[in-house]
C-alpha cells in the first residue's frame, strides 16, 4: 500500500476518527457520561461481575491515568492527519491499538468491540508498513529511496585517496616557476598537506592533499677553469 495513495489516506482517516472518539468518550464532559468510572466508592463481585466492569473501573480509579489515555489518543489522532506527522501518530496509534486489541480479547469484552479493536490495530499496523521507508528514516538508516537519490545526484570533489597525486609530478615544476599549491584533493585541510618525496613523486596514497615540491636551485658551476669571462661574466656556467 502505497503511503502517500487514496487507500492509505482512507484508513489513516478512519484510524484517526476512532482514536478521537475513544479518546473524547474517556472525559468527563458536560452532559455525558464517561467510559471510565471515576469513582472509588465501588465493589466488584468476581463472582457475578463481568471482567469489562472491573476494567473500567480500574482505569477510574486514578482519574489522572484515565486523562492520561485520552488525550494521548486524541494526540495520536492528530498526528495521524497531519502530512509531517503521520509517522509518529501511526507509531503511537499501534501502540494504544495493540494494546486495546490485547485487553478486549483477554478480559472478554463483546465480540463488536473486539472486532473493532483488532481490526483498528491491524490497520495502524499497515499504515506502519507503508511509512518503512519514513521510520528507516527516523532511525538512521539506510532506505531504498535515499540510496536511490544519492546514485542520482551530482558527483563532488573526489576524496584524496581517489585522486592520484602522480598526474601532476613535482619533477615538472620548473626552477623559475612559482611552486604549485596542491593536486585537486580538495578535500583536505592545508594543515593536512605534505611535501612531495625525495624521488619527486607525490603520494599514491592517504587523504593528505600534496603539494609540489619546487626543484632545487642548481648552484653555478665552474667554467671548466676557464674563469668567469668565459661564462659571459656571469659568475657560473648555465649548463
Amino acid at each position: 500500500m502505497d503511503s502517500n495513495g487514496w487507500p492509505a489516506r482512507l484508513v489513516r482517516l478512519g484510524v484517526a476518527a476512532a482514536l478521537l472518539l475513544y479518546g473524547l468518550a474517556k472525559l468527563p464532559l458536560p452532559g455525558h457520561v464517561p467510559q471510565f468510572i471515576y469513582s472509588r466508592d465501588w465493589t466488584f463481585d468476581a463472582r457475578t461481575g463481568h471482567p469489562a466492569t472491573l476494567v473500567w473501573h480500574f482505569f477510574g480509579y486514578a482519574p489522572a491515568y484515565g486523562y492520561t489515555i485520552a488525550f494521548t489518543e486524541i494526540l495520536a489522532a492528530v498526528l495521524l492527519v497531519v502530512p509531517r506527522t503521520r509517522t509518529v501518530g501511526a507509531l503511537l496509534a499501534f501502540g494504544m491499538l495493540a494494546n486495546i486489541a490485547v485487553m478486549d480479547v483477554t478480559f472478554g469484552f463483546p465480540v463488536p468491540a473486539t472486532v473493532l479493536a483488532v481490526t483498528l490495530a491491524l490497520a495502524s499496523f499497515a499504515l506502519l508498513v507503508a511509512d518503512r521507508e519514513r521510520i528507516q528514516g527516523l532511525l538512521g538508516a539506510p532506505t531504498p529511496g535515499s540510496a536511490t537519490r544519492r546514485a542520482n545526484e551530482p558527483a563532488g570533489a573526489a576524496p584524496c585517496s581517489a585522486t592520484p597525486c602522480s598526474v601532476a609530478p613535482c619533477s615538472t615544476t620548473p626552477s623559475s616557476a612559482t611552486p604549485r599549491s596542491a593536486t585537486p584533493c580538495t578535500a583536505a585541510p592545508a594543515a593536512a598537506r605534505v611535501d612531495c618525496s625525495a624521488a619527486g613523486a607525490c603520494p599514491s596514497s592517504g587523504t593528505a592533499a600534496c603539494t609540489a615540491r619546487p626543484a632545487p636551485v642548481r648552484a653555478p658551476t665552474p667554467c671548466g677553469g676557464q674563469g668567469p669571462s668565459a661564462c659571459g661574466g656571469t659568475g657560473g656556467c648555465d649548463a
